[in-house]
């Protein structure tokens, strides 16, 4: 379990990779949460205690977890700041 003081305070994301992680909070049973497969977005407290981990219920398939992601200092409005995320994400070339 970590926090992340050293950023802003919220951060939400859209995985576009995962090797088999899912991210909790510290009252969270990992096996409730959403899989955390392409396309999945999630609103994060960076300053809450959370930890990335394996999931059982994913195939083990390497050591990678591959998001993009804006941070905000205060609670964003997910309709207003989704859609240029995905627009941003749109323009990412494959390297």
């Amino acid at each position: 379990m970590h926090t992340d003081p050293g950023f802003t305070r919220y951060a939400l994301q859209v995985q576009l990779y995962n090797d088999g992680y899912v991210v909790h909070g510290l009252g969270d049973n990992p096996d409730e949460m959403p899989l955390f497969l392409p396309g999945l977005v999630i609103l994060l407290d960076t300053w809450s205690p959370h930890k990335v981990a394996r999931d059982r219920r994913l195939e083990q398939r390497g050591h990678n977890k591959l998001l993009a992601g804006t941070d905000y200092v205060g609670l964003p409005d997910i309709g207003t700041e989704l859609p240029k995320l995905v627009e941003h994400i749109s323009r990412l070339e494959a390297y």
